[in-house]
């Protein structure tokens, strides 16, 4: 799937208000096998002009286990990577008058990096997490999700350096898939 918007916001009754937009969205799942795939997301986002706003990053949907809408800028680019894979077919929870089942487990494993920057700004740093995942369907649509792991930045990116955050960070999440 892919999706690419090129946007321009003029003000015509004031000839005041005018910026330039342009988004992509790039993503691709390759099959591992009948129960694993592995999918990448690619995207980018670019507003210029006098009255052009910002992009905000962060959270489960885009640089994971960054708190969300930490990352802004007028300029973005993100690329996510993950393998997903079964992790459990069913849970069933067993009580005296029955029981409670659970299916669809699924496990992933990412790595994601990413930054926003303005125009006045050059970006000197990508900033990246890496880790693992653990989710459940419920009802089809919804999501329960659970993510462990590390965050990082490679700072100079002519000759890159990893500088690794302290620390497990963890995320929970539930919501829409």
């Amino acid at each position: 799937r892919y999706n690419f918007t090129v946007g321009h916001t003029l003000d015509v009754q004031n000839n005041d208000v005018s910026f330039f937009t342009f988004m992509t969205d790039y993503r691709k799942y390759f099959r591992l096998s009948r129960r694993s795939t592995y999918a990448t997301r690619l995207m980018g986002r670019f507003n210029v002009g006098k009255e052009s706003f910002r992009y905000f990053m962060g959270g489960s949907w885009d640089l994971r286990l960054y708190p969300r809408w930490r990352i802004w800028g007028r300029k973005l680019f993100l690329v996510n990577n993950e393998i997903r894979f079964p992790f459990m077919d069913r849970l069933i929870l067993g009580f005296p008058f029955g029981g409670l089942g659970f299916g669809g487990f699924q496990g992933a494993a990412f790595v994601d990096f990413g930054q926003a920057w303005d125009s006045e700004y050059n970006f000197e740093e990508v900033l990246g997490s890496i880790g693992m995942g653990l989710r459940m369907r419920f009802g089809g649509f919804l999501v329960l999700r659970y993510e462990i792991g590390r965050t990082f930045q490679i700072q100079d990116v002519s000759s890159p350096t990893i500088h690794w955050d302290s620390g497990l960070k963890k995320a929970f999440w539930f919501g829409f898939d």
